[in-house]
């Protein structure tokens, strides 16, 4: 899932670009939102409502957002090893597994 950033207006990307500046020059740092779990209203609803905050709790509110990033990043990179279809494995099954990797066979 993402924010759907890539197919929004001119309009709406001149919104959000006007905000990113606003946000950036009171806070002198990047927003930070998780976009995998917003879509664009929310994300524009939150630059406008974070924008609000002070300093601190922005700084809070931006790590809070990067933990969420890299949980899901985390959990892409999980999802995509090979050896978790070996985990996920049943006890009996994780023995021939472990055969055919020592084999050099490489497991579907």
């Amino acid at each position: 899932m993402n924010a759907g950033l890539l197919n929004i207006t001119e309009v709406e990307r001149s919104l959000l670009t006007s905000l990113n500046e606003k946000y950036r020059i009171k806070f002198e740092f990047p927003f930070v939102i998780c976009a995998r779990e917003n879509k664009l209203n929310s994300i524009l609803t939150g630059l406008e409502t974070r924008s609000k905050n002070t300093k601190e709790k922005e700084i809070i509110a931006g790590l809070i957002e990067v933990q969420k990033i890299a949980k899901l990043r985390t959990i892409d990179i999980i999802n995509s090893l090979e050896y978790c279809k070996l985990a996920a494995a049943p006890l009996a099954s994780r023995n021939s597994v472990v055969e055919e990797v020592g084999k050099g066979r490489k497991i579907a």
